[in-house]
């Protein structure tokens, strides 16, 4: 893997592509995001109530979890605006290599942090 790679147990990050592992229910197959299509980055704070405890899927409609069953023992998520009404909610394992490697592959994209 490369500096402008990033990849681990349920995301992959690479020129063009982001994957994201265990996203369909109950197939547990891939979502594969063009970076093209990224419109807007979120980093926000896994809380109680906040997402920490969702292992996959969603209560809103309005966010998507992957499957990730070491959501429970993060800090750190990001959502990923892609122009869907649904938008993936995702958990890398080391959120800042993922921040970084992204934000390099789109520098165009806005990222916010919300605390």
């Amino acid at each position: 893997m490369t500096e402008d790679q990033y990849e681990d147990s349920t995301l992959s990050v690479n020129a063009d592509t982001l994957t994201i592992r265990g996203y369909y229910f109950p197939w547990f197959g891939a979502k594969r995001v063009p970076l093209s299509s990224i419109r807007i980055v979120t980093r926000l704070p896994l809380t109680t109530w906040g997402g920490r405890w969702r292992i996959w899927g969603s209560t809103t409609l309005q966010y998507w979890a992957n499957l990730d069953v070491r959501r429970t023992r993060k800090d750190t998520a990001f959502t990923v605006d892609i122009g869907a009404s649904i938008m993936p909610f995702i958990t890398p394992e080391r959120p800042d290599q993922f921040e970084r490697v992204l934000r390099a592959a789109v520098p165009a994209v806005p990222f916010v942090v919300k605390s």
